[in-house]
């Protein structure tokens, strides 16, 4: 509905989930993501802004509609500022960016008032203020959210980045938060994943000033209490991938497949790690079975190597090598064709079911490897 502009159904949408965290139906926060995920679905483009005001006009007094092109609106202003470092941002950019936010901060201002709970409209507005380098004001939108709310997730979420060094905080803010929460009653499934996101908000910091380790360390520690953000895995890994550190880009994949033992991505990067770091093919050659085992065509064609060249001590097998290239190759992994051509043309005698099967010597290439 968000994606293709049906504005009527979108604002029944966004009146249905308003309407349910209202009545206690479902959380604040799930609200929240809710309406989230609707804004990160559409079309971030000027044409359907104009749409949502046109819209917007016939229902002045709508909460959810309020909040929705409200949070549409921070989502387009960071379209338009871009991801470059703000050295190399435009100034027709940086006056797009503004401009969103400013119409971002004025639609949840006035949502505020069409609400006697306006807590979605509170928790938008704290990332509104923040970006505005205004932490009072974010301060202030984040103190009447957890009055609204004070076991929430989401608008604590919002609050975390104004306290960051990256948006005029300081780490010893980031800090002392910290230190609050832990002090505080509130349940593990609040304090987790506010607190994993202090320890990703300071790896940022950490990152920029080239502790490229530490910083590493902290997104794992991150990810490790919110599990949800996989993103903080990556980060972890890529930090240490950087610093030339196998044994903890092993730690952190490690981590993601004891709680998504059929993730595919860190299947790989640990098979690739044993295979080429750590020198222990038959560990390689597990991960990389399991991969194949769920149809991944780069696992697919490693495990029809290893039966090719007996990599590792890996029995050789003709016909194991055909069956594992031939899947990778029907999943779209191309260089599969080449792989299995040279198992074709390659090779000393392999066993196969019908007998050994004559191929020629096998290729220098395949021996280097």
């Amino acid at each position: 509905i968000a994606a293709s502009l049906q504005v009527d159904p979108l604002l029944s949408v966004a009146e249905h989930i308003n309407s349910a965290s209202q009545n206690g139906a479902i959380s604040f926060d799930d609200a929240h993501r809710l309406i989230a995920e609707m804004v990160n679905s559409a079309n971030l483009t000027e044409h359907v802004h104009t749409a949502l005001l046109t819209y917007q006009a016939q229902h002045q007094k709508s909460y959810a509609l309020a909040v929705y092109i409200g949070m549409y609106d921070y989502k387009l202003a960071f379209k338009f500022r871009g991801t470059d470092l703000i050295s190399k941002t435009s100034e027709r950019q940086l006056a797009q960016f503004m401009l969103h936010i400013s119409e971002a901060k004025q639609q949840l201002s006035t949502a505020v008032t069409l609400s006697s709970r306006p807590y979605l409209a509170y928790t938008a507005l704290i990332s509104v203020e923040k970006s505005n380098g205004t932490y009072v004001d974010a301060k202030r939108a984040f103190d009447q959210a957890e009055a609204i709310y004070p076991e929430n997730v989401s608008a604590k979420l919002a609050y975390v980045p104004s306290l960051s060094p990256m948006w005029g905080g300081s780490m010893a803010m980031l800090e002392a938060y910290g230190e609050k929460l832990a002090q505080s009653k509130l349940p593990d499934s609040v304090k987790n994943p506010v607190t994993a996101s202090i320890l990703a908000n300071k790896a940022i910091v950490l990152w920029s000033s080239v502790k490229k380790e530490d910083a590493g360390d902290l997104y794992l520690q991150a990810f490790q209490l919110d599990y949800s953000e996989l993103k903080y895995a990556g980060y972890a890994y890529n930090a240490f991938k950087q610093e030339n550190l196998p044994q903890k880009m092993l730690a952190v994949c490690n981590s993601v497949l004891q709680v998504s033992p059929e993730n595919v991505d860190y299947l790989n990067k640990r098979g690739y790690l044993y295979q080429t770091e750590l020198a222990n093919w038959p560990m390689a050659l597990k991960d990389y079975e399991v991969a194949a085992s769920l149809n991944n065509g780069w696992a697919l064609h490693q495990v029809g190597l290893a039966y090719m060249l007996g990599s590792g001590n890996t029995p050789r097998d003709y016909d194991m090598a055909h069956d594992a290239l031939s899947k990778a190759i029907a999943q779209g992994y191309v260089k599969a064709n080449e792989t299995l051509a040279s198992l074709k043309n390659y090779g000393s005698d392999l066993p196969h079911r019908g007998g050994k099967i004559e191929i020629r010597p096998a290729s220098p290439i395949y021996k280097q490897k």
